[in-house]
């Protein structure tokens, strides 16, 4: 059937009044979230009184009474825990507090006694979980202080009601009977095949959390789903009778070690573990104590019909977060479905401006799409705001989480460029496998950790001292070797500052302290800013003869992240991914024995890691965000307000509709990182294609802009776009589905790209190679720097043309690529990154699904923004055909 235009434009306007018109309809100001434990709770919040008893699937009624009589009733009562969400839950972060109680007794460095265990479990979705449902006692996962019999899973021989275990707790391989796990839907799994299932690396299991002298204590627990935790199958498809689908819940259940052994002998706050409160929380005295609450989990699949007409997308992983929210209302209503493929930003740019049928017809990106004048014309309209983020998860020795930080420009270039002791191979142990000759006497000089430097204990007095109990010294995770958009956002900023382009040129800061050498000859201080973080730019380290050549090396120390969202999960559980430690009983990638081991997760109340992340992944996770420094002198933190000042501080650019970050902007409420996603939409498709992503573009300005916590909704971490910025996406959306002749979108050539020139070379994404979303192709794409006007970044604006810099240069023994060379080889020696010619590929993992997370602050406005768009729309519905007559219009 053929559809006239004017019908076309008839439906499409209605659709927009029916959206608007339901969005009025339904609107309510979200609230506004805050940094402080108590203000994160979501409407779904929970807070469970122990006395009460244990609760049921409403997780209010109560389906154990407790005994008053009970020998462990007083040790207990009066504690009160709240957990900040239990609906819409994916694998995120959940705020755990409790108050009520009593301090854990003695010294910080020991847990006698009132700590809490948590852990996550499947279970009856009335009555909650089994023993056997529950992840914990992973191997290897050490705590120090505790009692040698609260991480496993036996059943203590002081337990009163040891008789009463179950005939399936009696191990074969064990003298005393043990709690074996059960996988969801499958068989039972004693205590030594543990590691087939989960390990000290994949439990989430939180071994112990301390009270403080006030009664009450704070922990981030990890919520794991089916993706992350198969054998849990939280999130799992669940079709009900009506046909829809929801995902299989799980349990979070805590439990509460007072200050009586099982035995009923009190606990004595000494340093002799017998003094100490002891056994499993699974042995059957300490599960009776529990607290059990019920999560709701979103399904991590099935929300769009199978079969589904879906359409390829490609592109910043700033919006891994909204794209999986807004998928289930994208294709509601046979509408149709997304994939989206993280990539750079670049990778992105090159393969929606390829003129190929297999290539995806949208791309996200922060630069825009330069085709010059043989590549295919290309839209832009902005879909999200969010910003790059520097989140944190630190705990004060009593476990106390850490919510504020402070960090300058010139403290980030520290972190970025291995400048500190501890970020140099073998400076752990000040480099005492070298002879005193060959050790770096800068290295030696300078603090050994970001948290023992002079700068910036001044600005954060509160903040611990890192323990040096570790010897990884990988404090930030950043993600690499592919470039980002955002990575160079960072830089800039970095840049913009002159006491850090100062102190990068090789001026010490005011205690003496200096930049890497190897960083220096790099010239970061003189070039435009890279869109990477070079890691892999110092020598190994051998500390003893035993360790075979070359020893370990600095991608070992310091790893890189695989995506900004890997970034803020490892910060969350406190690995630092170094792997500096020779174990000559391990086996390695060739079958013998010998290889270098990870260091161990930090411990609770000794957690000191940061990550480069997105604003959307540190809200998923759960993790604190520092404040930056911004051009005006004001440390400003990526609140809503903070980025939403930060939008609107941004600039245009060359490239109509496009904006880039001011870094030099003197708005004082400006964060200095807020970032604006485009979707890049490649004009010359089939009318099929582009109306599917005009119905994407009509969602993503419509109902993908309300905050909440529902699938559909913006997730927190991003900021409601500003009426402008809808209505400019609102009218490209329109412009793709209307037929007839359209306004030349506006292209820019870079600098000495002419007619004759040839289109695959740099500045021109319209030739090359061809290749769709799953051709891994040239991660470099649109090499311009980023910068739409294709000049260098005298004005620190990013560079375009053959002066953005290759960071090729940037990685030991790297020489610049010719200017007509767009290949962007990763860091030397990073797995598994690129293919042989050193071009990293496409990323291929689209990722874990995304949780959401608590509410934005009040949309304000947005309900007038609704209504103008429910009179166009209703104009529109019947004046269709005259507006076939208007120019359409392009952001």
């Amino acid at each position: 059937m053929i559809i006239s235009p004017a019908l076309r434009i008839r439906a499409v306007s209605a659709a927009l009044a029916l959206i608007a018109g339901v969005g009025l309809l339904a609107y309510e100001p979200a609230a506004q979230p805050a940094g402080a434990a108590e203000s994160d709770l979501t409407a779904s919040a929970v807070t469970l009184s122990w006395s009460d008893g244990v609760t049921g699937a409403d997780n209010s009624t109560v389906v154990e009474e407790r005994d008053p009589d009970h020998y462990l009733y007083d040790d207990f009562d009066g504690l009160e825990v709240t957990v900040s969400q239990t609906e819409d839950i994916r694998s995120q972060g959940l705020d755990v507090t409790w108050s009520g109680w009593d301090p854990t007794p003695g010294s910080s460095s020991f847990y006698a006694g009132n700590f809490l265990q948590m852990m996550q479990c499947w279970g009856d979705e009335e009555t909650g979980p089994l023993p056997e449902n529950c992840v914990w006692g992973a191997f290897g996962l050490s705590v120090g202080g505790l009692e040698s019999t609260v991480g496993d899973r036996r059943v203590h021989s002081d337990d009163p009601l040891r008789a009463e275990a179950p005939a399936h707790y009696d191990d074969p391989d064990l003298a005393d009977p043990s709690v074996p796990f059960r996988p969801v839907d499958e068989e039972l799994i004693y205590y030594n095949d543990l590691g087939t299932v989960f390990d000290r690396w994949t439990t989430n299991e939180v071994r112990a959390a301390r009270t403080n002298d006030a009664g009450g204590g704070e922990a981030i627990f990890a919520v794991h789903d089916a993706f992350d935790a198969p054998h849990l199958g939280c999130g799992s498809p669940v079709e009900g009778t009506d046909g829809s689908v929801d995902g299989r819940d799980c349990w979070l259940v805590i439990v509460p070690h007072g200050v009586h052994q099982l035995d009923g002998t009190p606990v004595v706050a000494g340093t002799q573990p017998l003094n100490w409160a002891n056994g499993a929380p699974l042995t059957p005295t300490l599960w009776s104590q529990r607290m059990q609450v019920r999560l709701d989990f979103a399904p991590v699949d099935g929300t769009c019909p199978v079969g589904a007409a879906q359409r390829a997308t490609v592109g910043s992983e700033l919006m891994a977060e909204a794209i999986s929210s807004w998928q289930p209302g994208l294709c509601a209503d046979d509408g149709a479905s997304y994939s989206y493929i993280p990539t750079s930003d670049a990778e992105g740019r090159r393969q929606v401006a390829l003129d190929s049928p297999v290539a995806p017809g949208m791309a996200f990106t922060y630069a825009p799409v330069v085709t010059g004048e043989t590549g295919p014309p290309v839209l832009h309209a902005p879909v999200a705001a969010s910003g790059v983020a520097i989140a944190f998860n630190i705990e004060q020795r009593d476990g106390t989480v850490v919510r504020d930080l402070r960090l300058t420009p010139r403290l980030v270039a520290k972190l970025l460029t291995q400048s500190y002791r501890v970020d140099v191979p073998g400076g752990y142990e000040a480099f005492d496998g070298l002879p005193e000759a060959e050790r770096p006497v800068w290295a030696m000089d300078n603090p050994s950790d970001i948290s023992r430097d002079p700068e910036f204990q001044e600005l954060n007095p509160d903040a611990p001292a890192k323990s040096l109990g570790f010897p990884g010294g990988n404090v930030l995770w950043v993600p690499g070797p592919n470039p980002a958009d955002a990575l160079r956002e960072l830089w800039r900023w970095v840049l913009s500052d002159d006491e850090a382009v100062a102190w990068l040129s090789g001026e010490p800061d005011e205690h003496g302290m200096v930049v890497n050498p190897y960083i220096q000859e790099l010239g970061l201080d003189e070039s435009a800013a890279p869109d990477t973080v070079p890691r892999d730019v110092q020598t190994c380290y051998r500390d003893n003869e035993t360790v075979p050549e070359p020893g370990y090396c600095s991608l070992d120390l310091l790893p890189y992240a695989t995506r900004f969202a890997d970034a803020a999960a490892q910060a969350r559980a406190g690995r630092s991914g170094s792997k500096t430690g020779w174990d000559p009983t391990a086996s390695n990638p060739t079958g013998g024995t010998g290889w270098w081991a990870e260091t161990e997760r930090q411990q609770p109340g000794q957690r000191w890691q940061l990550a480069v992340t997105d604003t959307a992944s540190a809200e998923r996770y759960g993790l604190p965000v520092a404040s930056l420094r911004n051009a005006a002198g004001e440390f400003v933190a990526p609140t809503d307000a903070g980025l939403t000042a930060g939008v609107e501080a941004m600039v245009s650019t060359e490239v109509d509709g496009v904006m880039q970050i001011d870094p030099e902007t003197d708005d004082p409420e400006a964060y200095p990182l807020a970032m604006v996603t485009y979707a890049a939409v490649r004009e010359e498709q089939d009318e099929e294609a582009l109306a599917d992503y005009s119905a994407f573009l009509t969602y993503a300005a419509g109902p993908g802009q309300t905050p909440g916590l529902a699938a559909g909704q913006l997730p927190l971490g991003y900021v409601p776009l500003s009426e402008e910025l809808r209505a400019q996406t609102l009218a490209v959306a329109e412009d793709l589905v209307t037929e007839g002749e359209r306004n030349e979108p506006p292209r820019l050539i870079p600098p000495g790209a002419g007619e004759d020139e040839d289109p695959g070379d740099e500045g021109s994404t319209g030739g090359g190679d061809e290749g769709g979303a799953d051709d891994g192709g040239d991660d470099g794409g649109d090499e311009s720097g980023g910068g739409p006007d294709g000049t260098a970044a005298e004005d620190g604006l990013p560079g375009g043309g053959s002066e953005a810099p290759n960071p090729a240069a940037i990685s030991p023994g790297g020489d610049e690529a010719a200017d007509d060379d767009a290949a962007l080889p990763p860091a030397d020696g990073a797995a598994g990154s690129g293919t042989d010619d050193g071009v990293p590929p496409a990323v291929e993992d689209a990722g874990n699904p995304v949780a959401q997370s608590t509410p934005g602050e009040p949309v304000g406005p947005m309900q007038y923004a609704l209504l103008v768009v429910l009179i166009v729309g209703l104009l529109g519905a019947t004046a269709g055909p005259a507006l076939l007559k208007l120019g359409p219009r392009h952001a």
